[in-house]
């Protein structure tokens, strides 16, 4: 909250983000997911912080949060969530 972190890095294995998990930190630009054994998480187009709604499976379709510099953004199809996090975002466009 309130941070002037401007890098981070997560791990694959986390299963969840909390809601408001990184509120008023605009310096936050840089996000790296560090891949291991889990894959819950994942990076799209270095923008997006992606995760699953069946967590059994391979697939992405949570969009769970963007970077705060964002000003505009599309909306993959294969989105199929937006989490409550991810509704912060200002303008969003599907694809």
């Amino acid at each position: 909250f309130d941070s002037s972190l401007r890098n981070l890095t997560l791990p694959s294995s986390v299963e969840k983000l909390k809601s408001g998990w990184c509120l008023y930190s605009s310096d936050l630009n840089n996000i790296n997911i560090l891949k291991n054994h889990k894959q819950n998480i994942s990076m799209y187009k270095n923008d997006f912080i992606l995760g699953k709604l069946d967590k059994k499976s391979d697939i992405f379709d949570v969009l769970i949060f963007s970077r705060p510099k964002i000003k505009e953004a599309f909306i993959p199809s294969f989105i199929k969530k937006i989490s409550s996090y991810g509704e912060y975002l200002t303008i969003l466009k599907a694809v």
